[in-house]
């Protein structure tokens, strides 16, 4: 037992594809546990991928024993995490700056990035026609008439879809309050 997933790495780095699926396997509770903390597309390939390289690199070969070996591979994928995990929030941050003309200067950054942060949530819990309504009526100050003829539906239409989009809203951030 204290040489198997040495001698799986070993494996793995000799070529062998079932070893190699063998050791994924049994991390893949620990690549999953940061791909939900993550919890955006691609984290989990980004997370195999720095799992494949870990297993195939010469550090590993140098590690004598089991507990050593985990311990590595754990420290190693946090890290990714971790890396990931900050990249993921740098593109955040300048999305949302893009985003945002419209709030007052006066406003902490930090501020502005928690609101925008919040209200994006807000607006993915809506249909992607309500999401659109209300980016195009409240945010841009786009005529409902307009955003009908647009999309091809009447203004009774936008409207109704408008009030709804809205009292999810409302009751998104109620329930944040």
């Amino acid at each position: 037992m204290e040489n198997k997933l040495r001698d799986l790495i070993q494996k793995a780095q000799e070529g062998n594809k079932d070893a190699l699926l063998m050791l994924i396997e049994q991390f893949m509770p620990l690549i999953n546990k940061y791909k939900r903390k993550l919890n955006c597309d691609g984290s989990e390939t980004d997370l195999l991928i720095r799992f494949i390289e870990i297993a195939k690199s010469e550090k590993t070969v140098s590690i004598t024993t089991e507990k050593q070996l985990i311990k590595y591979v754990e420290t190693c994928i946090k890290n990714e995490y971790i890396r990931l995990s900050k990249n993921q929030n740098k593109v955040q941050k300048s999305e949302l700056l893009i985003l945002d003309n419209d709030m007052p200067d006066n406003r902490d950054v930090y501020d502005k990035i928690g609101i925008k942060t919040t209200v994006r949530k807000a607006l993915n819990q809506l249909t992607s026609l309500q999401r659109e309504i209300i980016i195009r009526s409240v945010i841009n100050n786009e005529k409902e008439k307009d955003i009908a003829s647009d999309l091809n539906i009447s203004q009774q239409a936008v409207s109704k879809a408008k009030n709804k989009a809205l009292e999810k809203m409302k009751k998104f951030f109620n329930g944040r309050l």
